[in-house]
C-alpha cells in the first residue's frame, strides 16, 4: 500500500498548483508542526482551498473518495469512537478495501490503514466524513409514510396502454392493481420498486418530453376544466408558449379523450407539483426564493423528501453529507447556493473566462484572492467569479483594485476555480519561462535548449488535461504566426491553447524527447512512444510527427490502461443484436470480423468478447498494436516491427501454442488474412479487425487479400461493423416536436430529441460522450453457398437484408427514436 509523501506533497502545492508561495509554504508547514496540529487541519486553518488540497493529494494518487459504500464490516471491528478520533472510515472503492480519511499524513491513520490490509489510503473532507460517521451511528429511522399527491377528484382508471408504457420504461415487470392504474408512478415508488428520481428521468426519455425540475418563470393558468383536476395536468404558459405540466407520462390519449386544448406535456416530481397545485387554488405563485441550498435541491428533485425534512433546520451538515455520499456532485450544490444567494452561477468547464479581460485584475492578486474575472456583461459590469461571496475582505480589496469598474460577483465551485487557475495562470507562467529560456527571438529557433521544469511542467499539464477531460488525442500544430494545442473529445477536435510561435518548437522536442525520437530529425515523419505515469495519472501515449510548411506537427494518441476491461453490454447493442452476436463467438472455431474506419471502437468491442470469452479453462492469445486493455489471464502479444515481430510471425508462433481463441488486432496484408483463415480452419475461433465500411464489403476484402472464396464462405462466421456517434445530452436536449429528425432521415420516426447547441455543464454542444451504432451479418449456410462464387458486394448485402441484418443506418435510427443520438450524427457516421 502506498504511503503519502509529505514533501512532495508541498511540492505540488507550491509548484504545480501554485497554491502557496515556496518561503510562505515553508514558514506555515513550520508552524503546524509547532503548534501540533494535524497537517490538514493546519492548511485549512491557514485558508489553502480545500479543492487544492483535494487536487494535490489526487496528483500523488490518493484520491478524493466517495462515502457512499461504507464496509460495515470493517467498520464494527472498532469502535466508532475510535473512527472519529482518527478522522477514517473503511469504504469499498474500486472493488477493494480503503480508508478515507481527512489526515492521510497521520501516522496512527497509515498504520491503521495497513494493519486492516486496505488497498490504498484517499482524502475526504473533514465535515462529510464526520456527518457519515455519525449517521452510521444513529439508529435507523423507520420509513416515512408515502404521502399521496392530492386529486380534486376521485382518481379514474388510466387506459392499459399508459400503464404498460410506464412499466416498459422504468424497466419492471410487474402487476398493477386495479386502484392504483391512474397514479401507477406513485404506486412503483412508494413500493420500492424504482426511485422517484431515476423512473422520471426514464419516463421523461421514453415519453421525448422535458423533466422540469422546478417552476420559476412560469405562469399558472386557471383550472376551469373539470378534466384538468382529474388527470392531474396544471395548465401554465411559459415564454408565451402553452403547456400542461403533470407527474403522469404518457397522457396525450387522455388528454384528446376529455376534449382538451392540445400542448405539450412536461413531466415534474409529485410533491413540486402538489405544491403548484395548492397554488393554483389559492391564485399564488408556485414557488418563492428557496430559504437555503438544501431547499433548492430538493426543489430540484435531486434529494428525497424525507431527507429534506430530516435535515432542514440544519442544512449545512445536510449538505457536507450529500458532498461526502456522492448524492450530489460539487457543481449541482454551488448553483443551488448561487439560487439561493440571487448570483450567477457559471460553469467554469464549459465557460471559460474571456481572454480579454484577465488583465483587469493582475495574476498575482487573481491567485492570491482566487477571484477570476471572466468577462463583461451588457450592463458594463466585470463579472468576477469567487467560490466565496461573503468574503468581505476580499470584496474590499476587490472595490479598491477596481475603483472605476463596476464590479458583479458570480459563483463558481472550489475545484472550477483551482482548475482554471491550475490550467490557465499555472501554463501561462511556464510559458513565459519557456520563452525566456529561448532568449527575445521573434520565430522559431533551430538550436532548442528541451530541458527544464517549465517545459516538463507544460507537456505533462497539457497530457493531464486530456486525461481528465477524457480527451484521445492531442495534436500540437506549428502555424504561420503561432502555435496551437487541440484535443479530441467525443471523436471531435477542440481547440485547447495556443502557444507563442517560438515555443511550439521546443515543445514538440520535449515530446520527441519523452518517445525517444530524433530530435535532429525534422524532415521525415517519425512514430514513437511512452509511458504518462504522474501522480496518478497512467496513460500509454503513442507519438506521431510530420513535418509541415511552417514546422513540425506532433499527434500524441492516450491509451488510459485502465486495468478495466469494458462491458459488451455496455456499447449500445440492440437487445437482438447483441444476442445473435453472442451466439456467433460462442462456436467453437471460425473466423469472426469486426470492421470500421480508424477511431470506430473496433478494439474495445473485440476486447469486450475476450473478456466475455475468457475463462480459466480456455487459452486465449491476442496479437495487438498496441495493448490498449490488459486482460487478466490472458497472454497479449505487442507488435514490434523494428525487432521483427510482425501479425503473422505472432500468429505462426500462436498456432504451436495450444490456442482456443485467437485475437488479432488488425488484418493488414494477404499472408496474415491467409494464416488468420488457415487457423480458422483447423480449429481455433478467430476474431480479428479489418478495415472496411460495411459488414457485407468484408468478404469481399478477404477474397481481395488473395484468401479463397471456398475458403472464406468456409472460415467466416459473421461480420460486425461499427460506427461511433455522439450520444445527446439527457440534461439539457429538447423534443423535436417539428419532427426536423423524420425530414432529414425522410422516415417517420415515433420521437427524437435535438441537442442544444449551447450545451450545459454536463455536455458540449448539446454531447455528451459517444455509443456504438452496428450492422451485424451472420453466415449462414445460404450465406455460404452465395460467399464461394465470388460475388459482388451487392449480391451480399441483399442476401444479409433478406436474411434479417439491421444496416448501420436502421439501428442509428433506433437510437434517434431511443433520444440516444440525433439525426445528424447517423447520417455524418453512415456517409447515408
Amino acid at each position: 500500500m502506498q504511503l503519502p509523501d509529505e514533501n512532495r506533497f508541498f511540492d505540488v502545492l507550491v509548484k504545480e498548483l501554485r497554491v502557496l508561495p515556496p518561503l510562505r509554504a515553508t514558514a506555515q508547514r513550520k508552524h503546524i508542526k509547532e503548534s501540533g496540529k494535524p497537517l490538514i487541519a493546519g492548511l485549512l486553518g491557514a485558508r489553502v482551498p480545500p479543492s487544492a488540497i483535494e487536487e494535490a493529494l489526487s496528483l500523488l494518487g490518493f484520491p478524493p473518495l466517495v462515502l457512499r459504500s461504507v464496509d460495515r464490516e470493517v467498520l464494527s471491528r472498532h469502535s466508532l469512537e475510535e473512527w472519529e478520533r482518527r478522522q477514517a472510515i473503511p469504504i469499498t472503492h474500486e472493488g477493494g478495501l480503503w480508508v478515507a480519511t481527512s489526515e492521510p499524513f497521520d501516522p496512527d491513520t497509515q498504520a491503521l490503514a495497513a494493519a486492516l490490509g486496505a488497498a490504498g489510503v484517499g482524502y475526504a473532507a473533514p465535515e462529510g466524513l464526520m456527518e457519515v460517521l455519525r449517521a452510521e451511528g444513529a439508529q435507523k429511522q423507520p420509513p416515512a409514510p408515502p404521502v399521496a399527491v392530492a386529486a380534486a377528484s376521485p382518481a379514474t382508471p388510466a387506459t392499459p396502454s399508459r400503464v404498460s408504457r410506464v412499466l416498459k420504461a422504468a424497466g419492471l415487470s410487474l402487476a398493477v392493481p386495479e386502484a392504483a392504474a391512474h397514479d401507477v408512478e406513485q404506486f412503483l415508488v412508494q413500493q420500492g420498486q424504482i426511485t422517484e428520481r431515476v423512473l422520471y428521468a426514464e419516463l421523461a426519455r421514453a415519453a421525448g418530453c422535458p423533466l422540469w425540475t422546478g417552476l420559476d418563470g412560469l405562469i399558472l393558468e386557471r383550472m376551469e376544466h373539470e378534466a384538468l383536476h382529474r388527470l392531474k395536468l396544471l395548465p401554465v404558459r411559459r415564454g408565451g408558449e402553452g403547456w400542461y405540466v403533470s407527474p403522469r407520462a404518457f397522457v396525450e390519449e387522455e388528454i384528446r379523450e376529455a376534449g382538451l386544448e392540445p400542448r405539450p406535456v412536461a413531466l415534474i416530481y409529485p410533491e413540486i407539483w402538489q405544491m403548484a397545485y395548492r397554488s393554483a387554488q389559492r391564485g399564488a405563485p408556485p414557488t418563492g426564493k428557496p430559504k437555503s441550498a438544501l431547499e433548492a435541491l430538493y426543489r430540484q428533485g435531486r434529494i428525497e423528501r424525507a431527507f429534506f425534512e430530516q435535515h432542514q433546520n440544519d442544512p449545512k451538515r445536510a449538505e457536507a453529507l450529500l458532498l461526502a455520499q456522492g448524492t450530489v456532485s460539487e457543481e449541482q450544490l454551488t448553483e443551488a447556493r448561487a439560487q439561493v444567494l440571487g448570483m450567477p452561477y457559471i460553469d467554469l468547464i464549459n465557460q471559460p473566462p474571456d481572454p480579454a479581460v484577465r488583465k483587469r485584475i493582475s495574476d498575482a492578486h487573481t491567485l492570491s484572492m482566487r477571484a477570476i474575472p471572466h468577462h463583461i456583461n451588457e450592463a458594463g459590469e466585470l463579472i468576477v467569479v469567487v467560490s466565496d461571496p461573503e468574503d468581505i475582505q476580499r470584496n474590499d480589496e476587490l472595490k479598491m483594485l477596481l475603483r472605476n469598474i463596476p464590479l458583479r460577483l458570480a459563483l463558481a465551485s472550489p475545484s472550477a476555480i483551482q482548475r482554471v487557475i491550475t490550467r490557465t495562470y499555472g501554463q501561462q507562467r511556464d510559458l513565459q519561462e519557456v520563452t525566456a529560456m529561448l532568449g527575445g527571438e521573434e520565430g522559431p529557433t533551430e538550436s532548442l535548449e528541451v530541458e527544464g521544469g517549465a517545459l516538463d511542467r507544460l507537456v505533462g499539464s497539457f497530457i493531464r488535461e486530456a486525461i481528465l477531460s477524457d480527451a484521445s488525442d492531442i495534436h500540437v500544430e506549428t502555424h504561420k504566426t503561432q502555435g496551437v494545442v487541440r484535443m479530441r473529445r467525443d471523436g471531435l477536435l477542440y481547440e485547447y491553447t495556443t502557444l507563442p510561435l517560438r515555443s511550439t518548437p521546443a515543445v514538440i522536442q520535449k515530446i520527441k524527447v519523452k518517445a525517444n525520437l530524433d530530435i535532429a530529425e525534422r524532415r521525415r515523419p517519425q512514430d514513437g512512444r511512452f509511458r504518462f505515469k504522474e501522480q496518478g495519472l497512467e496513460a500509454n501515449i503513442r507519438v506521431s510527427t510530420v513535418p509541415g510548411m511552417y514546422g513540425e506537427k506532433a499527434v500524441l494518441r492516450l491509451l488510459k490502461s485502465e486495468g478495466l476491461v469494458p462491458q459488451i453490454t455496455d456499447l449500445g447493442f440492440q437487445p437482438d443484436t447483441l444476442e445473435l452476436l453472442r451466439r456467433i463467438v460462442r462456436r467453437p472455431y471460425g473466423l469472426f470480423l469486426i470492421t470500421g474506419p480508424t477511431g470506430s471502437g473496433k478494439t474495445r468491442t473485440g476486447i469486450s468478447i475476450l473478456g466475455e470469452l475468457s475463462r480459466p479453462e480456455v487459452n486465449v492469445l491476442t496479437v495487438e498494436d498496441p495493448v490498449e486493455y490488459e486482460i487478466p489471464g490472458i497472454t497479449q502479444v505487442q507488435v514490434n516491427p523494428q525487432a521483427g515481430v510482425k501479425f503473422v510471425d505472432v500468429l505462426r508462433a500462436f498456432l504451436r501454442q495450444d490456442p482456443d481463441i485467437i485475437y488479432v488486432g488488425e488484418i493488414r496484408d494477404r499472408e496474415t488474412a491467409q494464416v488468420a483463415v488457415q487457423a480458422a480452419f483447423t480449429g481455433h475461433l478467430v476474431i480479428a479487425t479489418l478495415h472496411t465500411n460495411d459488414a457485407p464489403s468484408s468478404a469481399t476484402r478477404l477474397m481481395d487479400l488473395g484468401v479463397d472464396p471456398a475458403n472464406v464462405s468456409a472460415a467466416l462466421l459473421g461480420v460486425l461493423a461499427q460506427r461511433l456517434v455522439r450520444k445527446v445530452c439527457p440534461h439539457c436536449s429538447t423534443p423535436d416536436l417539428e419532427e426536423r429528425s423524420s425530414r432529414m432521415l425522410g422516415r417517420p420516426l415515433v420521437e427524437a430529441l435535438l441537442p442544444n447547441p449551447q450545451g450545459c455543464r454536463h455536455c458540449y454542444h448539446g454531447y455528451a460522450g459517444r455509443t456504438g451504432i452496428f450492422e451485424l451479418m451472420e453466415v449462414t449456410r445460404e450465406m455460404q453457398s452465395l460467399l464461394a462464387q465470388n460475388p459482388p458486394t451487392d449480391r451480399i448485402r441483399e442476401a444479409a437484408r433478406a436474411a434479417g441484418m439491421r444496416t448501420l443506418m436502421e439501428d442509428g435510427i433506433l437510437k434517434v427514436e431511443g433520444g440516444i443520438t440525433t439525426a445528424e450524427e447517423v447520417l455524418a457516421k453512415t456517409m447515408a
